[in-house]
């Protein structure tokens, strides 16, 4: 016959210490305000703990057989120590931090791998396509140190970029009236700067360009004050294939106000129909950077 548990001394004002019939000390006392309870030595559940208060640890937690849910907190002031490799959040399996394999910790956001620390080569990985750094009022990081992070903007506004464009033979065909898009307009307030520009130009076997046309490179296609550069006499009566090549080193009036060529592309067009049929295709490579304006 097993012995019962009754109230031995009293610790403090309500809290009560309980032993066996036979004498035996519990590590249990109780409470007689607010229904609570001590446990003095290791706490072992082996069923469902439902905890909706908060639950401080100072000792260890020797094991967890069922389920364990805190409407609460758990403030352990020792180590915890789990045996199983995953830590779910928010009710489900979407959301959850594993040790995939020994020393590799990775964390799934949505059942998707975002992040993984391995600590065999050393590697943070972050396994995503963006990757954001924002500062602490929320704003995307930029600082101004030599090593400091830059937005894509900061970066694309301090590099030059390249770009290539293939204007096709109906396209050379209409190009006196329907200008080629060559950099597509990059935002509010800022403003392509082009540098240098390279033509590769496939004339056609057997039919030759017999116009003296002007090909201009031109803010939004306004070649009367938003041309950047021209290539004369374009492919004017040339016997074969050419490599053209155009640097901006001639003053212009691009615009007449401070914002005419804010948020404008940059395009190709001809001031004359050139001859159907002579280009086969025009190939442009443009050097350029995105300088902010506003």
């Amino acid at each position: 016959m097993s012995d019962s548990l009754k109230t031995d001394k009293t610790i403090d004002k309500h809290l009560h210490m309980l032993k066996t019939e036979s004498g035996e000390i519990s590590s249990l006392s109780v409470s007689t305000e607010g229904n609570g309870a001590k446990v003095t030595g290791d706490l072992v559940v082996t069923g469902g703990t439902s905890i909706n208060g908060n639950a401080s640890i100072k000792g260890s937690v020797t094991s967890i057989k069922g389920s364990l849910e805190v409407v609460g907190k758990i403030q352990p002031l020792n180590s915890i120590t789990m045996d199983g490799r995953v830590i779910y959040f928010d009710g489900g399996e979407h959301t959850y931090i594993t040790e995939s394999a020994d020393d590799i910790l990775d964390i799934y956001v949505g059942s998707i791998n975002m992040l993984r620390l391995d600590e065999a080569n050393g590697n943070i990985d972050i396994k995503t396509d963006n990757i954001r750094v924002l500062s602490e009022s929320g704003g995307t990081y930029a600082g101004t140190d030599d090593t400091s992070l830059q937005t894509k903007a900061q970066i694309n506004s301090a590099i030059v970029q390249t770009a290539e464009v293939t204007i096709s033979e109906a396209e050379m065909n209409a190009l006196h009236t329907t200008e080629k898009e060559l950099i597509a307009a990059q935002g509010s307030g800022k403003v392509i700067i082009p540098l240098h520009m390279t033509v590769f130009a496939d004339r056609d076997a057997s039919t030759a360009q017999s116009i003296a046309a002007t090909m201009w490179i031109a803010y939004d296609g306004e070649t009367t004050t938003g041309n950047v550069g021209y290539f004369k006499r374009f492919m004017r009566l040339e016997g074969g294939d050419r490599v053209l090549t155009w640097f901006k080193t001639n003053a212009t009036e691009n615009a007449q106000s401070l914002t005419g060529i804010d948020n404008v592309p940059l395009t190709a067009k001809l001031d004359l129909a050139i001859t159907s049929g002579s280009i086969d295709s025009c190939k442009c490579v443009i050097q350029y950077y995105v300088y902010d304006n506003s």
